[in-house]
């Protein structure tokens, strides 16, 4: 039984969950502590969501819910951001195999690419790593080019663990570059930079991606 004591104070059977650490009560059982230790696990793993869907019906319903931060709190990345995920990613599209890093990351994209992302994500096991290289791939949108069998066949191992080097360091070097203040650079810089970067990166990308339709090269590749 859970009770949420008047000094926050949160109590398990047979254990306090204070500020500052964990009191044992009595003498719990091992099913007991088993209990608080999914129940500890599981917080951790949603308090994310639980924070952002917190601050977001208090800006919607409370006129005043800005007066419970201080400035400090309210200007916070990490509260900011779980406000915004949690307003993007509703709890109707949310994974609960997956962690808030995965619903973070497709974040910026349309429900119904959010759906298809998250659903690869579940059916693939994907580990947070991996699911955001994924997720970069798709922001890209790339034209993949169709080679021959002919000019696979005259390719190596070696030469394809190059490329995804090449393809990462592509995808890396353009979301470097749009998170550049470009409001103070001519737009044409900025268009021609990405736009040529994105050239090689798909040139790159479809070389990997023909390849591994014959022989697995990476779990990080889509």
């Amino acid at each position: 039984m859970l009770q949420l004591k008047q000094n926050l104070d949160i109590e398990i059977t047979g254990f306090k969950l204070t500020k500052n650490g964990m009191e044992v009560v009595g003498e719990p059982s091992f099913r007991q502590w088993e209990k608080a230790g999914e129940f500890i696990k599981r917080s951790h793993e949603a308090v994310q969501f639980w924070r952002g869907d917190w601050l977001n019906y208090g800006e919607l319903n409370y006129d005043e819910w800005s007066q419970h931060f201080d400035e400090t709190e309210l200007a916070s990345e990490t509260l900011r951001k779980e406000k915004w995920v949690a307003q993007r990613v509703p709890a109707v599209r949310r994974r609960t195999s997956l962690s808030f890093s995965h619903h973070e990351a497709v974040a910026e994209l349309e429900p119904e690419e959010q759906i298809e992302m998250l659903d690869m994500a579940e059916k693939n096991n994907m580990n947070r790593a991996t699911f955001r290289k994924a997720v970069q791939h798709y922001k890209l949108k790339l034209d993949v080019p169709e080679l021959s069998e002919e000019e696979l066949k005259r390719t190596d191992e070696a030469v394809f663990r190059s490329v995804q080097e090449c393809v990462d360091a592509s995808i890396n070097a353009i979301e470097l570059l749009e998170k550049l203040p470009w409001e103070s650079v001519h737009i044409d810089a900025r268009d021609w930079l990405i736009s040529h970067l994105k050239k090689v990166a798909t040139y790159y990308f479809g070389l990997v991606r023909k390849y591994d339709r014959q022989k697995q090269l990476s779990n990080s590749l889509v």
